[in-house]
């Protein structure tokens, strides 16, 4: 009976972070979320959403409130967007990844540059930059 707990310990202890990492969203499951939800009309729950998995950010309470009010802004020039578009992905290292989007909106686009790092087994969200402006269209290696 010890052997067989023993072994069930053991093998939870392996299996944990293989799950965990396996269930942890991707960077691609993480844009989805953000756009989807802003597509929806929510861009501050989307924000919030995205950076939970980064504890670090959130706590970096002003900043997120600076970035929602700079979201609300482009909302209220170009309008809610209804549809958006990968343009790149784009490895930097190993752990850090860039990635470019397109939102669209009635008149003009926004492009979104986001960074994702992954110390270990999983991504975290670590940046999250949008213009009305082409020049972050590019590769930065």
């Amino acid at each position: 009976m010890r052997r067989l707990i023993a072994g069930l310990m053991l093998l939870t202890a392996f299996c944990t972070p293989v799950a965990l990492a396996a269930s942890a969203p991707s960077p691609d499951e993480m844009a989805d979320a953000l756009f989807g939800k802003m597509i929806k009309g929510d861009s501050g729950q989307a924000v919030d959403e995205f950076f939970s998995a980064n504890p670090l950010v959130l706590q970096k309470a002003q900043q997120m409130q600076l970035l929602k009010g700079q979201l609300g802004t482009v909302m209220q020039i170009y309008g809610k967007p209804f549809a958006y578009e990968k343009i790149s992905t784009e490895d930097i290292t190993p752990s850090l990844q860039r990635r470019l989007y397109l939102t669209k909106h009635e008149y003009h686009p926004v492009v979104w540059e986001m960074y994702f790092y992954k110390p270990k087994d999983r991504w975290l969200p670590d940046q999250l930059l949008f213009v009305d402006q082409y020049q972050v269209l590019g590769p930065k290696k």
